[in-house]
């Protein structure tokens, strides 16, 4: 940070006055722009003279005039009393100190990062301080460190410039001497000897330091450009390399501030309110059976669920390969009934283990009436029994998967310049269909009860 210069810090200043001059006069810079491309001359001189104030207001001199006001009406802080109750008036603190306990606080994360509330009115000078000088450094870091190179960049006149330095310094470090609460805030009386009556007040701050870099770690796990390529690839481009992703469960959201979060804190709104709740209780873990897969209550059909064309598309696309080759022999066919019939076995064991769920369970389901009456055999209601015993469900079930599996093979030839998926037809139809019928059969004598 010692090789930062004046020539920087000035210039990062000038960066930021001259995107809050564009942002403040857009509509005005319009209309000159259509009167200069009208050539009319009033409205030219009208939108040059309605710019002049906003320019005036944006050079270095007045607007740090007004950075002044604007520091008194800030509360800078790691902890705000805000984000407890909107109402509440007490004060924020800067927490910096270095607890000698392992837990995850504030104190972890190596950040000068710090929330701001008061007058929205005066948000500008906490984005001030967020500016970029050089590298990861921003101008609050500057100021923190009192760096030699800040001497006159706060304006022309030197002594000016020191002083809204100091006003600055003050505005990020200011630590009440005497810290004051609010009734909107929660107070807790703490025992420290109960049989002598005597107690501490603690007053619980919200915490915006940490809840904003938890916030931007949990979007950057589900949003992030490589966490959504890597969810994109498994569901919609399986031919694509493929990549961990993660998942966060029963995850919830609380809205600080309504419609107006920038009444709460800097930090606050810039997360649109949204603070994200992680589960506090412990987790349940539940034995799951290799290669299980897990329906969701929206699937009506295992063989079109994600899960089970995700666990399936390798040996789907190998399958493909080996029909690619027109060479007929007893070798191809070999390998093509052969990784059949690893399909059929993966399959029926999956079947397995979802016959293991609670009984009934398929109601709360979407799965259709065959598929039902298979993966959900001992369903106790009298009327799924009877069909069970009557419908030629099994039949049903064997179409549906040569139907799946006929689909999938020509959805990958439809990519695939050797072979024609209308070339693709009944006889090969007729092939899946009897592979399972036979794979039932065999299931059925072999007693394993998955088709019984």
């Amino acid at each position: 940070m010692n090789t930062i210069t004046t020539e920087q810090i000035k210039e990062a200043i000038n960066t930021f006055l001259t995107a809050q001059y564009h942002k403040k006069s857009e509509k005005e810079q319009k209309q000159l722009a259509k009167a200069e491309q009208e050539n009319d001359p009033i409205a030219i001189a009208e939108a040059r003279e309605a710019l002049r104030p906003i320019q005036e207001k944006y050079q270095a001199d007045h607007w740090f005039q007004a950075a002044e006001k604007m520091a008194g009406q800030l509360n800078f802080g790691t902890h705000t009393s805000k984000g407890i109750h909107s109402d509440a008036k007490g004060d924020n603190i800067i927490f910096s100190g270095s607890p000698a306990h392992g837990y995850i606080g504030t104190h972890s994360i190596d950040s000068t990062q710090l929330d701001a509330s008061g007058n929205a009115a005066a948000l500008p000078l906490a984005a001030f301080f967020e500016q970029p000088v050089s590298g990861s450094y921003l101008m609050r870091d500057v100021i923190l460190a009192q760096l030699p190179a800040l001497h006159g960049c706060f304006g022309t006149d030197a002594e000016h410039s020191k002083h809204y330095q100091q006003v600055f310094y003050r505005c990020l470090t200011a630590q009440p001497d005497t810290p004051s609460t609010h009734e909107r805030n929660k107070q807790i009386l703490w025992a420290i000897h109960p049989d002598e009556n005597e107690y501490c007040t603690l007053v619980p701050l919200h915490p915006s330091k940490l809840t904003h870099e938890v916030y931007l770690n949990i979007n950057h796990r589900r949003y992030s450009d490589e966490q959504k390529t890597a969810r994109e690839n498994r569901y919609k481009h399986p031919d694509k390399p493929q990549a961990p992703y993660q998942e966060l469960l029963d995850l919830a959201a609380t809205q600080l501030g309504g419609t107006k979060p920038q009444n709460i804190s800097l930090l606050n709104s810039r997360q649109g309110g949204r603070q994200y709740l992680l589960p506090s209780i412990p987790p349940i873990f539940q034995k799951r059976a290799f290669g299980t897969v897990q329906l969701t209550k929206q699937d009506n059909s295992l063989f079109k669920s994600r899960a089970y064309r995700h666990k399936m598309r390798y040996k789907i696309k190998s399958l493909a390969e080996i029909i690619k080759d027109r060479r007929n022999n007893v070798s191809l066919r070999e390998q093509r009934d052969d990784l059949l019939a690893e399909i059929l076995m993966e399959t029926f064991a999956i079947a397995a283990t979802i016959q293991q769920q609670p009984a009934g369970w398929s109601e709360d389901s979407k799965l259709n009436f065959e598929q039902s009456l298979w993966l959900d055999p001992n369903n106790p209601d009298e009327d799924h029994q009877q069909d069970r015993e009557e419908e030629d469900w099994q039949n049903a079930v064997a179409e549906q998967f040569a139907d799946w599996l006929q689909s999938s093979l020509k959805e990958i030839f439809k990519k695939d310049s050797q072979i024609q998926s209308s070339d693709f037809g009944t006889p090969e139809y007729l092939y899946w269909k009897t592979a399972i019928e036979d794979a039932i059969k065999a299931s059925q004598r072999l007693g394993e009860g998955v088709f019984q």
